[in-house]
């Protein structure tokens, strides 16, 4: 009998083991069901926004091009072309479906919800901890100072960046830790990836680093000859592809980087503090303005806390915020949180693991471990309900789509009026911008061959060549349009 006993024993913890199992799986499922269902009702209103200028401007620049000079500027990614992945993304929506902003809204949060998952997984990968990965990626999935990553197609060359960059660490960290060695395909994969985020945003140029910087903080037990191959055979091939998409940039007078005031760096104490203190008031959502030496105190007590818990995620966290980072370090600041889109899963592996280490201290009381746990969820989740009604009043966010809605639908109602090659005079236009109804007008109606001029200030009379159509925008819609006679 007592033979039966122990021969039944196997058994019965196979089956506690099995509902263990099916308990973290069901708790797993539930979390990432929460986290998506949170995200989307906080996020909701950007689904459906209108095209905004940076779209008209964004997709006009992708419409100019063929479609095989767009791919060829993806492949050739030492030429110095400015985010054709984005535009490539432009140009085949507008094909399919033409001046509709709702299909680029559900595209671009396709892959919100994809960046979401792969957040989760590089959690996971790094920690294999559910509790960190749950907070990690709360704490990601939405922040009200990135309303412009929600609500704008225009930053779909953010959301694309975030996509390869970290698809390609993902594949790094599951690669390396699977115990084989580096090989071809490992080196293809983040070859490829760091490819494609830089040639959707200028950022992607910094995940080699952060790749190499997982590698020196989770690989210590490493011999050296491992370090120096995975480095040498799969790091080391990314690093030179994001140098030689520098390079193009900085000599191809592209007129965007290195060209345009905005994106000039500036090296310098000044410039880097500067920036820092913009991109930590957006953190704080705009609630603090701290100053320059707050700034560098910050700055530095995160890197000394990580330091004195000994804390490696922590330690990656910081690294890998400074280092995506960089490429606006020394430019001139932003202002608009979408700047935060990439680097912001440092910050929240950070806080992540800032919470982990303080739930660790007790290993003996799972009941303060789970209340800690609990806490941290719950105050990022209050943070983010109470941030989200004060995104518009804190002027985070596009602008200018109700003005593009006037200029599409005036478009649409007067293109039959319009002759091939016919001059349009667009006075007082909406935006005030010389270029935005040549954007509008042309796309909203899918002809190419308009030449629109725009002229502020004053009324019809004597503004137009003959044989010219004259709109004229005044008191909130157009009126007094007609073509000037021959």
């Amino acid at each position: 009998m007592i033979a039966n006993i122990a021969r039944d024993l196997p058994s019965d913890s196979g089956r506690l083991a099995g509902n263990k199992n099916l308990r973290r799986k069901l708790f797993t499922a539930a979390a990432a069901i929460l986290i998506v269902a949170n995200f989307l009702y906080l996020a909701s209103e950007g689904l459906f926004s209108y095209v905004n200028p940076d779209d008209s401007m964004n997709l006009y620049a992708a419409w100019l091009r063929s479609g095989p000079d767009l791919v060829l500027s993806c492949l050739s990614f030492w030429a110095g072309s400015v985010r054709p992945l984005g535009q490539l993304f432009y140009r085949l929506l507008y094909e399919v479906f033409g001046w509709n902003p709702l299909p680029f809204r559900i595209a671009c949060f396709a892959l919100l919800l994809v960046n979401i998952g792969l957040c989760w997984r590089l959690a996971y990968a790094l920690t294999r901890s559910l509790q960190t990965t749950i907070l990690a990626t709360a704490i990601v999935s939405f922040n009200g100072s990135l309303w412009s990553i929600y609500a704008s197609s225009g930053t779909v060359y953010d959301v694309l960046c975030q996509c390869f960059f970290l698809l390609g660490l993902v594949s790094y960290i599951r690669r390396r830790g699977s115990g084989s060695g580096p090989s071809l395909l490992a080196a293809i994969e983040l070859f490829a990836c760091t490819v494609a985020s830089f040639q959707s945003k200028e950022m992607g140029l910094m995940l080699p680093a952060v790749v190499l910087a997982s590698e020196l903080l989770f690989n210590q037990n490493d011999t050296w000859r491992a370090h120096r191959s995975w480095v040498l055979r799969v790091i080391a091939p990314a690093g030179m592809a994001s140098a030689a998409g520098l390079l193009g940039w900085r000599y191809a007078q592209n007129g965007v980087h290195f060209s345009h005031v905005a994106y000039i760096p500036v090296f310098g104490w000044a410039p880097a503090i500067a920036s820092a203190q913009a991109h930590l008031s957006l953190l704080l959502f705009r609630s603090v303005t701290p100053s320059e030496w707050q700034t560098v105190a910050v700055v530095i007590a995160a890197l000394g806390l990580a330091l004195l818990m000994r804390s490696r995620l922590m330690l990656f966290g910081w690294v890998y915020y400074h280092v995506a980072m960089l490429p606006l370090t020394f430019t001139t600041p932003r202002h608009d949180g979408y700047v935060l889109y990439i680097p912001i899963v440092g910050v929240a592996l950070y806080l992540a693991a800032l919470v982990e280490g303080i739930a660790s201290r007790w290993p003996q009381r799972p009941l303060i471990r789970t209340v800690s746990w609990a806490v941290a969820l719950l105050t990022v989740v209050l943070l983010q309900w109470v941030e989200r009604p004060l995104v518009h009043q804190r002027d985070f966010g596009p602008g200018g789509e109700s003005a593009v809605r006037e200029l599409s639908e005036y478009a649409k109602a007067h293109t039959t009026q319009w002759l091939p090659s016919q001059g349009i005079v667009v006075i007082n236009d909406p935006l005030g911008d010389k270029f935005q109804p040549q954007f509008v007008f042309s796309l909203a109606t899918g002809r190419r061959d308009l030449r629109i001029s725009e002229v502020r200030g004053g009324s019809s009379n004597g503004l137009a060549a003959p044989g010219v159509f004259v709109a004229l925008y005044r008191n909130g819609h157009f009126e007094d349009t007609h073509q000037a006679p021959d």
